[in-house]
């Protein structure tokens, strides 16, 4: 099994994994830049702010292209959001250039995001997206939380 620990700071912040014959953390993200990540239609919606990655804007999906592709690993996210948020953290996914991701899961991050016009968005932080949802809040929006994730 691998272990990866993700921060999330008003969206997402520092990733790192550990190798299942490891005891350590390896960390996925610098910190200083987007080095080993990919960002989809709208690039601008993804920098790094004080150490943390952060995600404000347009649509756009980043994804984790340095190493190889993660099968069976744990996630540990410390996040912060702001209100009406609305992000994920996607996996067993597909780079796509540009749209909403179809394959794969989500986890959820939303607090406070109610949705627009006639979508109502009804699934919280911590749902399996569509697969097992969580209805009612169980964080808070401007304050750090941490989510735990086991992908097996």
């Amino acid at each position: 099994m691998k272990y990866i620990f993700l921060g999330i700071a008003m969206f997402i912040a520092t990733f790192s994994s550990i190798n299942a014959q490891q005891s350590e953390w390896l960390q996925l993200f610098n910190g200083k830049d987007l080095w080993g990540w990919k960002a989809n239609e709208n690039p601008s919606s993804f920098k790094v702010e004080n150490g943390l990655l952060v995600c404000s804007g347009a649509r756009g999906h980043l994804f984790y292209t340095a190493g190889e592709p993660y099968k069976n690993f744990e996630l540990i996210a410390e996040i912060k959001t702001a209100p009406n948020a609305n992000s994920g953290i996607f996996f067993h996914s597909t780079i796509y250039e540009k749209g909403w991701l179809v394959k794969g899961y989500e986890v959820q991050v939303n607090n406070t995001y109610a949705g627009v016009g006639n979508f109502r968005e009804t699934k919280k932080t911590g749902s399996l997206y569509a697969i097992r949802n969580v209805y009612y809040p169980v964080a808070n929006d401007n304050e750090w939380f941490t989510m735990r994730v086991k992908v097996i």
